[in-house]
Order: structure tokens, then sequence, then C-alpha cells
């Protein structure tokens, strides 16, 4: 079966969620979200450039950050949603047991993503969220992300 996304319109656009422009901007559209999770989705096309062989094809390494930029949707509407704020930057610390499927990811295809906050490090410890990413009803990649977001970035830089 052949499921077809649009952007819910309940949702900022994932734009308006992420600090991030293109071309490495990846996510297409938010269908639903909770105080817990967010499913959205990429259309794999034009906008995924950078990702794509000469074949149009992408290599799975994409699906990692696909689930991190779902991560970065569901902190960047929690924040908006708790201060008003604007998307703030996030740090991929690390993945425990990604596992993936071996074909690449193809042009014209659609990649559901799907993140549950497990721990809520909130500005002080990392956060961990289960992620899956499926296209169709098949499971394309599954990860645990350890994700950090300090409250100030000129602090954590310095």
């Amino acid at each position: 079966m052949h499921q077809t996304f649009v952007h819910n319109p309940a949702y900022p656009l994932p734009q308006e969620l992420l600090p991030h422009r293109p071309p490495m901007m990846l996510i297409s559209g938010i269908v639903n979200a909770d105080e817990s999770q967010l499913c959205a989705y990429a259309k794999i096309g034009e906008e995924h450039h950078l990702f794509l062989n000469e074949k149009k094809e992408a290599s799975n390494a994409l699906l990692l950050e696909l689930m991190a930029q779902c991560v970065g949707c569901w902190a960047g509407l929690r924040e908006r949603t708790l201060t008003g704020g604007k998307p703030r930057i996030g740090f991929l610390l690390g993945t425990r047991s990604f596992s993936c499927r071996a074909r690449p990811l193809l042009e014209g295809e659609t990649v559901q993503l799907k993140s549950r906050c497990l721990y809520l490090g909130d500005n002080v410890l990392p956060s961990q969220f289960e992620c899956h990413a499926l296209i169709g009803e098949e499971e394309a990649a599954r990860a645990t992300l350890t994700v950090y977001q300090p409250k100030d970035l000129s602090v954590f830089s310095k």
C-alpha cells in the first residue's frame, strides 16, 4: 500500500522548527506530534542533492541525519510551544543500536520518520530518542540517538 504524506497545517513548517537551511534542510513536512513524539517525512529529491550519487541514489547514512532532524523538529516544536522561542542548535552525540536495510535510498521515495523521547536531559544532560525510518510498510532503519541541546551555545562553545 502506497502512503501519501502532506505537511499537517496544524504544525509549523520544518524550516520554522530547525535552525537548518538548504542544502541541509532535509525534512519535507510534519505529520503529527505530541508531548513525547513526532512523525515527519522526507521526500527524497533535489533538496537531497548533496547525498545523491549519479544514479540518483543516497546512502543509508542519510537515514541517520533524517532521524536526527526529526528529533530536532520535536525539540523545536517543544521550544516554540513552551517559550515561543526560535529553534536552537543541537548536537548528535551518538547512536546506539543502529540497524538499516541494505539497499540505497532512491530519488522519489518518501521516508516516514518517527522519533520518541525516551529521556529528556533538558539543557543539562543529553537526551535520548528512539527513532524509526520507514519506506512504505518496510522499516528502513532504527536507532537510539543521544542528542544534546545547550541552553547557551556561546557558553558551550568556550
